[in-house]
């Protein structure tokens, strides 16, 4: 079994007009430690939360959780020299509001609403 601590930073909450729904941007850097062949291994993993809130009953809820990995790379070696790519998301999850396009693709992940400056 693997536990989790995972932080979500720099959050952007965005209420709908109707005072019950409202979505979410959050980032998150957080070190692992995964099981593999030779023991266990120690990762990087940074990526960007799109969430969705429901009020019920007075209290805030989580109705849908994306987890849009930016990159996850080994503690040693580090995210410019070696990313590694392809292993999420996992196939259980909620699927991602977009597709899967980790570092170094360049890919910046949509915001779920309009950007403050631009407009876009």
């Amino acid at each position: 079994m693997i536990h989790l601590l995972i932080i979500q930073i720099g959050g952007v909450i965005d209420g709908d007009p109707d005072g019950r729904t409202a979505r979410g941007r959050w980032q998150t850097w957080f070190p692992e430690v995964m099981p593999s062949a030779a023991g266990p291994r120690q990762v990087w993993l940074h990526g960007y939360y799109e969430n969705e809130y429901v009020k019920e009953n007075g209290k805030w809820l989580s109705k849908k959780i994306y987890w849009n990995v930016t990159f996850c790379t080994t503690y040693e070696t580090g995210w410019l020299k070696f990313p590694m790519l392809g292993i999420f998301p996992f196939p259980d999850m909620d699927g991602p509001p977009t597709a899967f396009h980790p570092y170094p693709s360049g890919y910046h992940v949509p915001y779920h609403s309009k950007h403050p400056v631009t407009g876009e």
